[in-house]
């Protein structure tokens, strides 16, 4: 008679018939004596019945059923795609036209403003060519050699 663990090593690679007590080996005779190792094997012959059903109902395909299929597939993929591609223009003239009315559009009706006209010069001199003019911002100074 054989342990429980290496009945637990052996039910993975036994004959299903040993794991179903229809056998006549060690592990056959080991399973009929212990239920713990017997509720192992019911788990493995469960577990193998699910994967013989599994197999059963999605039959193999055949390469060129594969081929055919990886092909529509890829024919797929492609319009979607291009239909992605197909609304770029649409999206881009939809855009813009959200700019152009977030700024009030090319003709929007507020009048423009006039440039306001420089200062006149602090100092002027022209026997010494030197213009001094301030700008708008208080800190800058152009002094203007002529």
């Amino acid at each position: 008679m054989i342990s429980c663990a290496e009945a637990r090593d052996a039910l993975l690679v036994a004959d299903l018939a040993e794991l179903e007590e229809r056998g006549e080996g060690s592990l056959a005779a080991h399973l009929a004596s212990c239920p713990t190792c017997r509720a192992l094997a019911d788990r493995v012959l469960v577990a193998t019945d699910a994967l013989r059903g599994e197999r059963a109902v999605r039959p193999r395909r055949s390469a060129t059923a594969a081929a055919e299929l990886a092909r529509a597939e890829a024919g797929r993929v492609r319009r979607a795609r291009r239909a992605r591609w197909a609304l770029a223009p649409v999206l881009a003239a939809a855009g813009l036209a959200a700019i152009l009315l977030a700024r009030g559009g090319p003709e929007s009706g507020r009048p423009i403003a006039a440039r306001p006209t420089p200062p006149p010069p602090l100092v002027e001199s022209p026997a010494a060519k030197v213009a001094v003019v301030t700008t708008d911002t208080p800190n800058i100074v152009v002094v203007w050699q002529f």
